[in-house]
């Protein structure tokens, strides 16, 4: 509550729309200790406006049988995105993925040359990838604008997640400028 109210009271200050992307963690220790996580959170999310798959909210979870719940018995009409774990290299089951999920979140070393990306998209899903760190880059890359341009070059993500935002959006903004 707290920190949706500071995000909103920002939003309404600056004329400006700023999201918020909560995780789900640990569905399956919460409900063994007999707390509906998820629900709590759709419950707060709810009293704050966010109902729709055009709020400025996406919900996204380790966990596909928690997130095909959200969905189907909590109703939630929330954008959600399914996180993929990193060590997971095989390429997921998008079309399964579509039936509760409206994107996929995978580690970005699961995109990185292997048709990922352009298989989510084409399965009609969003991506966005984790995490883009300036101190921890994947083999093969120099720099985090190097891997901002192989992530967002061809075939753009929709989104990503940065520890690195001001240099991730500089970037940007730098590339899609255009010429001056």
């Amino acid at each position: 509550d707290e920190e949706i109210r500071f995000i909103q009271g920002l939003n309404h200050s600056t004329g400006r729309c700023a999201g918020i992307y909560p995780e789900i963690k640990s569905p399956a220790w919460h409900h063994e200790n007999g707390i509906d996580l998820a629900a709590q959170l759709l419950d707060v999310l709810s009293r704050h406006g966010y109902l729709g798959p055009d709020d400025a909210v996406i919900v996204q979870c380790f966990d596909a049988g928690e997130l095909r719940r959200v969905r189907s018995v909590l109703g939630c009409q929330l954008r959600l995105i399914q996180l993929l774990e990193g060590k997971d290299r095989g390429t997921p089951d998008l079309q399964n993925i579509r039936q509760y999920a409206d994107g996929i979140g995978p580690d970005i070393c699961q995109l990185l040359g292997t048709g990922l990306l352009a298989a989510a998209h084409h399965a009609g899903l969003l991506v966005h990838p984790y995490t883009l760190r300036a101190d921890a880059l994947p083999a093969g890359m120099d720099s985090l604008e190097e891997m901002i341009d192989a992530l967002c070059s061809e075939e753009p993500v929709d989104g990503l997640f940065t520890d690195f935002p001001d240099r991730v959006l500089a970037h940007l903004n730098q590339c899609f400028a255009g010429p001056s």
